[in-house]
């Protein structure tokens, strides 16, 4: 199955990248092209988090674990978790902080779910 995601950004007017990427992949496989596609350094501790339809941030998935949640609080770790794990339908949004510092980001959502490809 692929997923087709739209990615956005409010820093630049008209920004907008899509891309397919199978269901199987991990995170940090999607963090790569990601960064790839716009030529931004792979030097941050980049984080995945899953929203609501407010875009309220809810599920953390990180790039690394950095031991800093309480014991309770499940960590999810990018090159461990693969897409299809979180997400399950359209629709589904999801903001990536690629510059934690300087609180960048961009807001994506699946577009579409492709069965059997």
């Amino acid at each position: 199955m692929l997923f087709r995601i739209k990615f956005i950004s409010d820093e630049v007017d008209g920004f907008v990248r899509e891309l397919k990427i199978d269901s199987d992949a991990t995170f940090l496989e999607l963090n790569n092209i990601i960064l790839e596609s716009c030529g931004y350094p792979d030097d941050q501790l980049t984080s995945f988090y899953l929203c609501d339809e407010e875009w309220e941030r809810q599920q953390q998935i990180t790039r690394e674990d950095m031991g800093v949640g309480s014991a309770d609080e499940d960590i999810y770790v990018m090159d461990q978790v693969r897409l299809s794990e979180f997400i399950e339908d359209e629709e589904q949004r999801l903001e990536f902080v690629f510059d934690p510092f300087a609180d960048r980001c961009f807001y994506s959502d699946v577009k579409q779910v492709i069965p059997g490809e």
